[in-house]
């Protein structure tokens, strides 16, 4: 809530209510050359204590790597917030979502 009251984006009196449970929350940094990783959660959008949506979004992203031997931790930090943008675009981009929130 800090984040979107910052943007200005927060109405805690807003008729609906948007949450998230993380399912999961994966990086795999330890083969060679190609690392990834994948998140999934469920995203519930209410009004009057009703749920209007509830759906499943996942996202997965790869990427190569040049480090040899160990895990490349460094990168795969780095692959991270796009991961997340990944999983918050398959959830923008559903129509039912943006609909739910429009009602």
């Amino acid at each position: 809530a800090a984040g979107l009251s910052a943007a200005g984006l927060f109405d805690a009196a807003a008729p609906a209510q948007v949450s998230a449970t993380l399912l999961r929350n994966e990086i795999s940094a330890v083969r060679m050359h190609t690392h990834s990783g994948a998140v999934e959660a469920r995203f519930v959008v209410t009004r009057g204590g009703q749920p209007v949506y509830d759906k499943l979004k996942r996202a997965k992203l790869s990427w190569e790597t040049h480090v040899v031997g160990g895990m490349d931790t460094v990168t795969a930090r780095g692959q991270y917030p796009k991961l997340v943008a990944a999983l918050l675009a398959e959830l923008y981009g559903d129509p039912d979502f943006v609909q739910a929130l429009q009602r």
